[in-house]
């Protein structure tokens, strides 16, 4: 078993930025990451989409209360929003910011 949790969320529009800091800020979390990829779906094929994919590498204690955070905030229930959805992760290691004077 893991002791670590990725979890990814493909959104449809912007809005990576700010979730980041808010995991930051309210949930202090650092382990963050965003990229960005062109996509469509079966329905419109002819229509290329650039999405944002956000990643959030978390403790597995903490995986389930993050996961459901981040579906309800980016509100991943609603159509045509995104999907998220999370992993086991085999190895990794602990990552803390440096503190700076």
């Amino acid at each position: 078993m893991s002791s670590f949790k990725l979890i990814t969320c493909m959104l449809t529009k912007k809005g990576s930025v700010a979730m980041i800091r808010r995991l930051k800020d309210e949930k202090g979390i650092i382990t963050a990451n965003i990229t960005y990829a062109r996509g469509t779906s079966s329905k419109s094929l002819y229509r290329m989409k650039v999405v944002e994919i956000m990643t959030v590498l978390i403790s597995q204690e903490r995986a389930d209360e993050i996961f459901d955070y981040l579906y309800r905030e980016l509100k991943l229930f609603q159509p045509h929003q995104g999907m998220i959805y999370q992993e086991a992760v085999k190895r990794s290691t602990g990552y803390t910011l440096p503190i700076l004077d």
